[in-house]
């Protein structure tokens, strides 16, 4: 709902309204509205070398749904998501970002029957359509959360006073059989995003994936590092605990006519024995009878309230 002021539409001037809650002796009839709409943009700044660029938005106290599909490359997506959440706090944000297409090349998006290359596009839903929407996670925590005590750029230099590697190792000689094996696939870093909870488990972290480390620092590369003082866990991919989230998360939603899906490529057949998981649960789970989406390179969904860019995960739209 838009809180300032603009000149109305060719569509607002058809019929009478009003906006705030008044009544007049020519119609009393009347009755106040919302004014409902999404506004965004980006801001482009010379800087040294090149040009930075930075999301905007116009949407204050905006309601409903806002489904988006974004190029991850030059997109501060990150800041996107906080901008539209101080602006427009009830308004929920689902989507994706799209897999890599290659060095140079630009995802291609589409807005109605425009084509874009960069950038994001969207759709806002309003309250009058029900969605609901819920992000089932594939990773679980393993080890002991530990606080981040060093971070240089994209580096993870150090974690509760050691260095990264050292706690893997360290880590790596506390798991069962089992855990070592899923570790052998791949550590994952969780940030706790409520730091006020006693204990965290499955949901209660963002998943950042690690990039790749420096043998000879011990430090941790990743594609946006935990601020320093933030609360993290290392994770493992785990299929069993990716199975249960989402037909916990789904069993809560409820029956359904039909489904968006936001999924990780590294779900599907890169996570479970056959392909089509997530879909067939939901079918089976909700009834669904129609269902699309798209594989993605960061999932975007709810989680304690706010929307944040996920990895392993899918992000669920349900109809």
């Amino acid at each position: 709902a838009y809180t300032g002021f603009r000149l109305p539409t060719l569509n607002e001037l058809y019929r009478p309204f009003v906006v705030f809650p008044i009544t007049t002796k020519a119609n009393p009839a009347l009755k106040p509205e919302r004014l409902r709409g999404v506004e965004g943009g980006f801001d482009l700044t010379p800087v040294d070398g090149g040009v930075r660029v930075g999301g905007t938005s116009g949407l204050v106290d905006a309601t409903g749904k806002l489904l988006i599909v974004g190029d991850p490359k030059g997109l501060p997506i990150s800041g996107l998501l906080r901008n539209l959440s101080q602006r427009a706090p009830e308004l929920g944000v689902l989507g994706g970002l799209a897999p890599p297409v290659g060095v140079g090349r630009a995802a291609v998006l589409l807005e109605g029957v425009r084509v874009r290359t960069g950038g994001v596009v969207g759709v806002h839903l309003g309250d009058d359509i029900n969605v609901r929407s819920f992000v089932a996670q594939g990773c679980r925590p393993v080890g002991e959360p530990m606080a981040v005590t060093g971070v240089d750029g994209s580096s993870l230099t150090e974690l509760a006073g050691r260095s990264p590697m050292e706690r893997i190792r360290e880590l790596a000689g506390q798991l069962d059989p089992g855990d070592r094996e899923l570790a052998a696939g791949g550590l994952h870093l969780g940030v706790v995003v409520d730091e006020h909870r006693l204990d965290y488990g499955r949901g209660d972290f963002v998943i950042r994936s690690v990039m790749g480390a420096d043998r000879r620092s011990g430090a941790l590369l990743l594609a946006e590092p935990p601020p320093l003082g933030a609360t993290v866990q290392f994770q493992v991919r785990d299929p069993a605990g990716a199975d249960a989230d989402l037909d916990e998360l789904a069993g809560l939603a409820g029956p359904a006519e039909a489904a968006l899906v936001f999924a990780c490529a590294g779900r599907g057949t890169n996570l479970f024995d056959a392909p089509h998981h997530d879909a067939e649960r939901l079918v089976d789970l909700n009834g669904v009878g129609a269902l699309a989406g798209m594989f993605c390179a960061g999932e975007i969904g709810p989680i304690h309230g706010a929307a944040r860019v996920h990895s392993f995960s899918a992000a669920v739209a349900l109809f």
